[in-house]
């Protein structure tokens, strides 16, 4: 399986975490109820496959790399094609109250001028992210 239309169209029993992109992924491709094993977390995705109770388990690129950094087991193999358009990547987000006007702001100018820096792209390396999964944005402006 390298995508995940291709997952979703086999007849493969795929895991993936509840209400999650992933999930929501693998149904727009047209996986079925039956096909799909809802779980809480990333770990009891990999139990399951493990354990053989799933075929395979959908999980961010981010995460996988984690999961590969910090087990003590071997992680079996993982293959995915890239994200092709913007439709289909999943960027993490803060909400703020809409009365919270000031705050939004100063978050904003912060996160501007942080984000796609060395020291964050080293911060968030450590939990598996790489450029490839930060919005093009932060990462295709002049260094600060």
């Amino acid at each position: 399986l390298k995508n995940y239309k291709q997952a979703a169209q086999s007849k493969a029993k795929l895991a993936a975490i509840s209400g999650s992109y992933e999930e929501a992924s693998l149904k727009n491709y047209g996986a079925t109820e039956s096909q799909l094993l809802s779980v809480p977390d990333a770990l009891t995705a990999r139990i399951a496959v493990e354990s053989g109770r799933a075929d395979a388990f959908a999980i961010s690129a981010s995460t996988a790399r984690w999961m590969a950094l910090t087990s003590k087991k071997k992680i079996t193999e993982a293959v995915a094609e890239p994200a092709q358009d913007i439709n289909s990547i999943s960027y993490g987000g803060f909400g703020f109250r809409q009365s919270d006007t000031e705050l939004l702001e100063l978050w904003n100018a912060a996160i501007s001028s942080f984000a796609g820096t060395k020291e964050h792209l080293e911060l968030v390396a450590k939990y598996g992210f790489t450029k490839d999964e930060l919005p093009k944005s932060a990462v295709e402006r002049p260094s600060k």
